[in-house]
């Protein structure tokens, strides 16, 4: 590796200082944000466990369960303090979440500083992570923290692990350990680190030197992190058994997970060079077009050829390209996926390998004064073109309308949005567009919780028989659903069929033995 020139070292600190200032300006609206009704009451506003601030039980709870998805005491414990500082205000939660980024896009800058030696490049390579539109889901979204906890200690992972490479002090490496556990106790996404070292290895320390035999050495020392990452990995997979993600009823086929994954790849590598039509959900498809994986099936060739044949000239174009397809093996879907079919939070740690490739190439070693002088320029350019975009994503995430509408302009056949952003529009009481959303998802994909609340905005309006019609579908939909049967015998009482009314309360007391306004209103009947 050629040393940088023509470098003064102590532009870094102020450098470093620019990246994190200009970081936190860029997120800094969001304090000003609400919570997202996705997610954020699961893992905060209304979980007991969280919703009291730091006591003990919380603590004991973080460290012995993983009721919810997985294991991850860290990120709890964080959601925790932030309680016991701000309450359940989301302005305080939300700068905790990007002072974490901003910090970690400085451990990034410092680690490749540290691994290249060569400054343009750590700083483009910094700034694409701290800016980039795709990483804005994970600084944003407050339920995501565990994204932001896991990111600093995976950089901070990194950052003592290039010393290590440099000094061979055993030290270095145990304290790469000890924060690879960290970010294992924020996200089990990291599990992916000790194949990540095995790549760094190769490029840029060139552990083995040109010397086979040294690579049993290396992957000797790494004995430590697979351990860890494979208990992790097991007792994640019986967390998302135990709590049901697992269900094989839930859980696509695998040749169209397979064509998924394919596809999921192909848009995370667009989306890194093109980052349009961003959401928050990407719906699980039914099938996938042939023409759609074949062009990500022939751009994932491309790029794996193009970056094999420059092995030897240009060797960080194939660990980059390694780094980002392996970070995403966890969570691109081929095990099990959720309802969505993808999902930008993942590129947060994975688009670094494609980071540094984009940098390595604008500013390898060894440029002239003046091609760096004009590539720096074309480099600030770069960075304005970024920020922008990246402010207009962060602005979708105002609130829960706001995000949930953009999200569906970039979205089709959305229904989880559509249901999510229906319940934000009665949430605040606008019982019209609550209406048409929920029209809308009826004629997507007709639902018993979308009938019925349908039937309760006609109710409220005055509109018995629409409101009638909308109860009954919902249980015709769903025959034990109580809630609708209550509100049909009471729509008959006002109609003064008592028989009627009286029968329907019987059904709902069949679905819930404990309704107490059942209860009531068979008493008043004499039944």
């Amino acid at each position: 590796m050629e040393p940088e020139r023509k470098s003064d070292p102590r532009l870094r600190p102020a450098l470093a200082l620019i990246l994190w200032i200009v970081t936190i300006l860029l997120y800094l609206p969001t304090a000003g944000y609400d919570f997202i009704s996705f997610d954020d009451p699961l893992f905060v506003t209304d979980n007991p466990h969280v919703n009291q601030g730091l006591t003990w039980d919380g603590v004991i709870w973080a460290f012995t369960k993983a009721e919810i998805d997985y294991w991850r005491p860290l990120c709890w414990l964080s959601h925790m303090v932030d309680v016991e500082f701000y309450g359940l205000e989301p302005g305080g939660h939300h700068v905790t979440s990007l002072v974490i980024h901003a910090f970690s896009a400085v451990l990034l800058f410092f680690f490749f500083i540290t691994a290249l030696n060569n400054t343009p490049a750590a700083f483009l390579i910094a700034a694409l992570f701290a800016w980039h539109p795709l990483h804005v889901e994970s600084v944003a979204w407050i339920a995501e923290r565990k994204d932001v906890l896991c990111g600093l200690f995976w950089h901070a992972a990194l950052l003592v692990y290039a010393r290590y490479a440099r000094s061979e002090k055993p030290l270095w490496l145990f304290a790469t350990l000890g924060f690879f556990f960290l970010g294992l106790m924020s996200k089990p996404m990291i599990v992916t680190l000790p194949c990540q070292l095995l790549l760094l290895d190769f490029w840029p320390f060139d552990r083995a030197r040109g010397n086979p035999r040294k690579w049993g050495r290396l992957v000797a020392e790494k004995i430590p992190f697979f351990a860890l990452a494979a208990a992790c990995s097991a007792f994640t997979f019986q967390s998302q058994v135990s709590v049901g993600e697992m269900a094989a009823s839930a859980t696509p086929p695998f040749d169209l997970r397979l064509g998924n994954a394919i596809v999921a790849y192909g848009g995370y590598l667009q989306n890194t060079f093109w980052p349009a039509g961003l959401g928050l959900f990407y719906p699980f498809p039914s099938r996938i077009p042939t023409e759609q994986l074949a062009a990500a099936g022939m751009a994932l060739f491309g790029v794996t050829y193009v970056a094999a044949i420059n092995l030897k000239a240009r060797p960080f174009l194939l660990t980059g390209w390694f780094w980002f397809l392996g970070t995403l093996v966890p969570v691109v879907g081929l095990l099990k996926v959720g309802g969505q079919a993808s999902a930008d939070r993942y590129t947060y740690m994975a688009t670094t390998g494609l980071f540094w490739g984009i940098a390595l190439l604008a500013f390898p070693a060894g440029l002239s004064t003046e091609t760096r002088r004009l590539r720096t320029g074309l480099g600030v350019v770069l960075a304005v073109v970024l920020l922008w975009t990246c402010r207009l994503q962060i602005h979708h995430w105002r609130n829960n309308i706001t995000l949930f509408t953009h999200t569906l302009s970039v979205t089709k056949d959305n229904w989880v949005m559509l249901n999510n952003l229906a319940r934000s529009y009665l949430t605040v009481g606008d019982l019209e567009s609550a209406r048409r959303v929920y029209e809308e998802i009826v004629a997507l994909k007709p639902h018993h919780f979308a009938h019925y609340f349908l039937g309760k905005i006609y109710a409220t309006s005055g509109r018995s028989d629409l409101a009638e019609y909308n109860f009954t579908r919902a249980l015709e939909l769903e025959p034990t659903f109580h809630l609708a049967a209550f509100d049909l015998g009471e729509l008959r009482l006002a109609k003064n069929d008592p028989s009627g009314a009286a029968m329907f309360f019987e059904r709902t007391l069949r679905g819930d033995p404990d309704h107490e306004g059942a209860k009531a209103r068979l008493e008043e009947l004499g039944r």
